[in-house]
């Protein structure tokens, strides 16, 4: 499905692909943030992945949020990157991934299959949707796998 994205402002954080698995720590320290300040709130219950090439051996991603408002100072460990409209062609996996190698299997298999995906940006996402404010989760509650959808940036 092909879909128009606005402009946003993501509060993320930088983490290496080998620790992929814990993304929900990354998410965390965001939450932790915003929950502790006065100046931002979450834009939508969903938090991204973010890379930067299809290549396997890509060293870091981001982990974020899409956030409103702003703050003028933020610790050493986040940043804000503002985006810009566009089009994304996204894709669902109905199967939870559970390492690095899953998932950039997952995006070969995907570009192989739809000839629209030959065309796209370097960058794309994955978008978790129904995770829960990680400093807010009980740590002995049981979460449901977040929904997962892959985004890829058209190229202009």
């Amino acid at each position: 499905m092909e879909i128009n994205i606005g402009h946003g402002r993501l509060l993320y954080t930088k983490a290496k692909t080998e620790n992929l698995e814990s993304w929900f720590d990354e998410l965390a320290k965001i939450d932790f943030y915003i929950e502790q300040g006065q100046k931002l709130s979450i834009a939508e219950d969903c938090c991204y992945l973010y890379f930067f090439s299809f290549d396997e051996n890509e060293e870091t991603y981001w982990c974020g949020r899409d956030v409103t408002g702003f703050e003028s100072y933020l610790p050493d460990e986040l940043a804000f990157f503002d985006y810009y409209s566009g089009q994304i062609i996204e894709k669902e996996l109905r199967s939870p991934l559970n390492s690095r190698e899953e998932l950039f299997s997952a995006v070969s298999k995907m570009k192989d299959e739809d000839t629209r995906l030959q065309k796209v940006a370097m960058t794309w996402r994955v978008k978790l949707t129904g995770v829960d404010h990680g400093t807010k989760t009980d740590k002995n509650s049981v979460q449901e796998m977040p929904k997962m959808t892959f985004q890829f940036f058209k190229s202009l």
